[in-house]
């Protein structure tokens, strides 16, 4: 896998899109597009992980080509990549490699730790409050943190028009 060019994996993860349907008919021009890639941490037990290929989290090569494909459908909208991590996402986007310098399609890097409010504060204006219908509770209210029915998501990342998740294959830490 280490292999593998930055210009192999686009003409991949572009065929692999391509075979799933494509992006013409979810993004249109003008979109807020929410790259939502899978950064848990930038270490493994002390150690830096590599920034490419390192099997725990979503490879910058990986974003930086769906952002570029996303750019091409959408020229004058926005794209975010937003991300809330175990440990420091400001310094794991740095270290792994997501910067405006690797992803200039990218139009803001933010972190769900930077752009929810504070630490219980379910009023932020930053956050939206939603409901679920009765009968689809994730899990009892006695264990979320806020002992109600409501869940409280990042305004940006819940309002914007396209949600591209781009987790990538783990078995956690084994």
């Amino acid at each position: 896998v280490t292999s593998i060019t930055k210009a192999e994996l686009e003409v991949m993860i572009r065929e692999a899109v391509e075979l799933a349907g494509g992006l013409a008919d979810i993004i249109d021009d003008g979109d807020e597009v929410v790259l939502k890639p899978n950064m848990v941490s930038h270490t493994f037990r002390g150690e830096a992980l590599a920034t490419e290929a390192n099997g725990m989290i979503t490879d910058w090569r990986i974003v930086a080509t769906v952002a570029k494909i996303v750019r091409e459908l959408n020229p004058t909208g926005t794209i975010l990549v937003m991300e809330g991590s175990a440990v420091n996402t400001t310094e794991g986007y740095s270290v792994m490699k997501y910067t405006s310098a690797n992803m200039p399609e990218v139009d803001e890097f933010l972190t769900f730790e930077n752009t929810s409010g504070n630490w219980h504060e379910y009023d932020a204006s930053e956050l939206v409050e939603v409901t679920l219908p009765a009968g689809e509770k994730l899990y009892p209210n006695n264990l979320k943190p806020n002992k109600s029915d409501e869940f409280y998501y990042n305004r940006k990342y819940f309002e914007a028009d396209v949600l591209i998740s781009l987790p990538v294959l783990k078995n956690h830490e084994t």
